[in-house]
């Protein structure tokens, strides 16, 4: 059985952000985290699904004469 919930060492190898990083974002509350009485804990599924949403997409370089365009779906790209 895999454990859906991870210490916050454990969280900060699976991203590659340091302990102290991931202390700070949990205080400004920019990552997902569950407390445990006075424990931190982190969700996997959420922890996947931050990354997913904070992913920042390479553009597609423009030829000549073209602007930027996005390789994302029509309805995932902010260059709309």
């Amino acid at each position: 059985m895999t454990r859906r919930l991870l210490n916050i060492s454990e969280v900060a190898e699976y991203t590659g952000l340091s302990v102290h990083t991931l202390y700070g974002m949990c205080s400004q509350r920019r990552i997902p985290y569950v407390k445990a009485g006075r424990l931190t804990k982190f969700d996997v599924r959420l922890i996947d699904a931050w990354i997913e949403k904070n992913t920042v997409m390479p553009l597609k370089k423009p030829e000549r004469g073209e602007s930027a365009k996005c390789e994302m779906p029509l309805d995932k790209c902010s260059l709309k």
